[in-house]
């Protein structure tokens, strides 16, 4: 089953001591498109603290075609639903040294820790004709997620630079917050209808699995201590360069 945002925003909204301007509206709302929160986002900086533009490397993508736009930018992909909230793993490495003379067991020497690896499965379902999680409007953000395992060419005068895709961040409400990701997979199922005839058969809905995994800034630590005693996910997030 889903994770569906909209129930949760709703029951946010609809809770006891919510201000006055924020009204519950008798059921659960579409969730309105905002990769700030609930979505993956173009990062601006490289993993050497550069921004994307000193590469040569600009947006060309069209702005998303719907009249609730309003927090989605041009280099972002908003979330509608999500079949679960990634499990947050990461392991440390040891490397295990045994030849020593005297001693019963192998001395574990820390070498450094893993990236972590997050798959996420999100779902998308066609609810209007027109404007936000329209059809024309869930294919754009389809294509943009099939953009992140392409490679970059700088666009700026006498630049044609080759790079990498872009880092991505990832935001989930407070559980990942700015989280930097590079999206190693993709894969889309469009099996499951109903399907539009007067559309060239495109499904209603959309299921696309992302492999993903972190990369932080080469010059950004996070170091045990800085974990041991942040009271939130932020800690997490991509910083840029000081």
């Amino acid at each position: 089953m889903a994770l569906d945002m909209s129930n949760i925003f709703w029951s946010i909204r609809s809770r006891p001591g919510t201000p006055t301007n924020i009204n519950a509206r008798g059921g659960p709302d579409s969730v309105k498109p905002s990769a700030a929160i609930y979505g993956l986002k173009k990062s601006e900086l490289t993993l050497t603290g550069k921004t994307t533009k000193s590469r040569g490397i600009r947006n060309r993508e069209p702005a998303l075609t719907s009249g609730q736009i309003g927090t989605t930018k041009d280099g972002d992909i908003p979330f509608q639903y999500i079949e679960q909230i990634p499990t947050w793993s990461k392991a440390a490495n040891y490397t295990e040294i045994s030849d020593i003379a005297g001693r019963y067991e192998s001395l574990s020497v820390y070498s450094n820790s893993q990236a972590q690896d997050l798959s996420l499965t999100l779902i998308y379902h066609v609810e209007t004709e027109t404007g936000t999680w329209s059809m024309s409007f869930i294919e754009q953000l389809k294509n943009r997620l099939r953009a992140c395992v392409f490679p970059e060419y700088g666009d700026s005068p006498g630049n044609k630079r080759y790079g990498a895709p872009p880092i991505l961040l990832l935001n989930i409400g407070s559980i990942y917050t700015n989280f930097p990701v590079i999206m190693r997979n993709i894969s889309i199922d469009e099996s499951t209808g109903p399907f539009d005839p007067n559309d060239g058969l495109k499904p209603h809905i959309k299921k696309i699995t992302l492999e993903l995994k972190s990369t932080f800034p080469i010059y950004q630590k996070i170091s045990h201590n800085d974990v041991w005693r942040s009271s939130n996910g932020t800690i997490f997030s991509q910083r840029g360069y000081n």
